[in-house]
């Protein structure tokens, strides 16, 4: 990461905060405790200021708490161009004359309505990276806008082959097609989901997992292509399948 795209990204954070009415004295401490991880101050400050830059899935949150794009934090869009959300002028908290700033800075809470959010959309090989660690931030190009009903950690990925393509109806997933990906390792039987092989350092597959007795199948939508034994051994399951994204 260039030490310029750093000091976009806090130039770009320290706007919006502007913008949302987040004081500048305690905004740290305000994004340390309302976003949904654990993080020291002396690392935030070092987003204010311009030394360190948050990797993907942090950023995505801070996009979703400040009513914003990961767009915009990065600076490929400028703050204007982005439709701001609805927030209502009076915060959620009481101020009188003893409140600190540090404390109407933890107490503000911006009333925004999100209507959607973004997503990384990564290749297969991302997908495997970020299956084992988190994934840089200045490896993705590629970004998808969806509902914000989807999870913040979810990411989305272009599907490649026609075994998931159900010649009999739907779900189909068609070659091409994005699907967005809730991170998540549970075995549940009927769920679409996303799996790797250990034995494998590029396969990245998407599946519907059939539990029957004591048997766990892999099994592809379109029929001429045969199951294969969910091995626990063999295969790793990554994330479910949330959502099928196509063009007509």
């Amino acid at each position: 990461m260039t030490n310029h795209n750093v000091l976009t990204f806090a130039q770009r954070l320290n706007t919006i905060c502007d913008e949302q009415g987040i004081p500048v004295r305690g905004r740290a401490r305000y994004l340390q405790e309302n976003l949904p991880y654990r993080l020291s101050l002396t690392g935030i400050r070092k987003w204010l200021i311009g030394e360190a830059i948050p990797e993907t899935s942090k950023l995505i949150n801070i996009a979703e708490l400040l009513g914003t794009t990961v767009e915009c934090l990065l600076g490929s869009r400028h703050t204007q161009e982005i439709k701001q959300p609805e927030i209502s002028h009076h915060s959620s908290s009481v101020i009188t004359a003893n409140t600190t700033p540090e404390e109407s800075t933890r107490n503000f809470k911006p009333l925004a309505k999100h209507q959607s959010r973004v997503l990384p959309l990564l290749t297969p090989d991302q997908v495997l990276k970020q299956s084992i660690a988190s994934l840089p931030i200045r490896s993705v190009t590629k970004w998808i806008t969806v509902s914000d009903d989807i999870p913040a950690q979810a990411f989305a990925m272009q599907v490649d082959g026609n075994s998931m393509c159900n010649p009999n109806g739907f779900p189909s997933i068609p070659e091409g097609s994005t699907v967005i990906i809730e991170p998540g390792h549970e075995i549940q039987h009927g769920k679409i989901v996303v799996v790797t092989d250990y034995h494998s350092n590029d396969y990245v597959s998407v599946k519907k997992l059939e539990i029957d007795g004591p048997h766990q199948l892999l099994v592809s939508l379109n029929t001429i292509y045969p199951p294969l034994e969910f091995d626990t051994d063999r295969f790793r399951i990554i994330g479910y399948v949330k959502q099928i994204m196509m063009t007509l």
